[in-house]
């Protein structure tokens, strides 16, 4: 063993007047001699000498702890604290070196609650919740993905109901944008509510589609005129003259008073006599009857010529005194005062000879009776 300053001999304390290794020390001055020569064992192995003024078994025994622990903390980081129980942990309570103590174990063994983590905050914890983090901390909130689904409420465009069963999409939510081109059939639109309706806008500006009747469609389309297609304007059920179509609209026919005649005749010489030919209407409408004329090509002398016109054998001139009369020596003569003036599809006009020339009859008569 090597030697140093303060040796082990001098360490002991033997009886006055005897020598330190004379073999007369005490049982006690052994023991410490034992315990002084383990000290030196221990030093010598960590390298370390007594000095000069570790003459004594308790101050070697300081050295000796200052020593352990400084080989410690050189190989280690710090020496094992003091205290703790059972099943706790070494944990640093901050970034320098050796700042550790003992701690509850909170990762295993049931050790600790989640709510003593210091990130973990647990609020009323219910059945089928799971920890979420919220961007500061971890805290209990409803399982979004399983179990129980979505929670209830306004989600934006959908509310939630009935423990996340019901989704109702809220009112105005599905705009224009979030309908697909071409993905709203005919079906889907609302009925209209009668038959012959147009769809279209008569209320003035801009606004929601309209149900229109064919009225209002007729009052806002364009009537026809030149160089302009449109709708042919409206005419009188009954017109008083033959009607033709033009670009100021309808307008009587050029030089016609009438829209057509009937013509009875008789060659040769004139004689008395019930007409026989029978001329029918088969326009399809009702005529109206405008006047008769008789004409010869021989004009009567002695007595004037006299014809009536009959529909379905009754005359049409109520007052006979009107019938065309042709007057002596003329070959003429145009009537308007009839009293009946209509003439039915399916009716039809006769001609009698009332009357001839007393000296001479007449020849080659024609009647014609004109009607619109």
């Amino acid at each position: 063993m090597p030697a140093y300053p303060g040796s082990i001999p001098s360490l002991t304390r033997p009886a006055a007047g005897q020598p330190a290794n004379d073999g007369s020390a005490t049982d006690a001055t052994v023991v410490v001699d034992a315990i002084s020569d383990e000290v030196e064992a221990i030093a010598a192995e960590l390298g370390t000498n007594p000095s000069a003024g570790e003459a004594t078994v308790a101050a070697r025994l300081t050295a000796l702890d200052t020593t352990v622990a400084g080989k410690a903390a050189t190989s280690h980081g710090t020496h094992v604290p003091n205290g703790g129980t059972t099943g706790q942990v070494l944990k640093k309570a901050s970034n320098a070196d050796g700042d550790v103590s003992w701690q509850a174990d909170a990762t295993g063994g049931g050790g600790g609650a989640l709510d003593d983590l210091t990130d973990v905050t647990i609020t009323g914890a219910s059945n089928g919740q799971v920890l979420k983090f919220n961007g500061t901390a971890w805290v209990n909130d409803a399982d979004a993905t399983g179990g129980g689904g979505i929670a209830d409420g306004d989600k934006g465009d959908v509310t939630v109901s009935a423990s996340g069963a019901t989704w109702t999409i809220d009112n105005g939510a599905v705009t224009e944008p979030k309908i697909a081109d071409d993905a709203v059939t005919y079906a889907k639109l609302q009925n209209v509510s009668a038959t012959s309706r147009v769809l279209g806008r008569a209320t003035a500006g801009a606004g929601n589609a309209e149900e229109l009747t064919g009225t209002q469609v007729a009052a806002i389309l364009p009537t026809v005129a030149q160089g302009q297609a449109g709708l042919v304007p409206a005419i009188a059920s009954t017109p008083s003259a033959t009607r033709v179509l033009s670009e100021t609209g309808w307008k009587a026919e050029a030089g016609a008073a009438y829209s057509g005649s009937e013509t009875f005749g008789v060659a040769g010489s004139v004689s008395v006599r019930t007409g026989a030919i029978r001329v029918y209407n088969d326009s399809g409408r009702t005529r109206t009857i405008v006047s008769a004329r008789a004409s010869v090509g021989t004009a009567p002398t002695g007595a004037s010529l006299i014809v009536d016109v009959h529909k379905n054998g009754t005359t049409i001139f109520g007052t006979q005194a009107n019938r065309p009369t042709i007057a002596v020596s003329t070959n003429t003569n145009k009537s308007t005062g009839h009293t009946v003036t209509t003439w039915a599809d399916g009716e039809y006009l006769t001609v009698d000879v009332d009357q001839v020339g007393s000296t001479v009859a007449g020849s080659d008569l024609a009647v014609t009776v004109e009607w619109s």
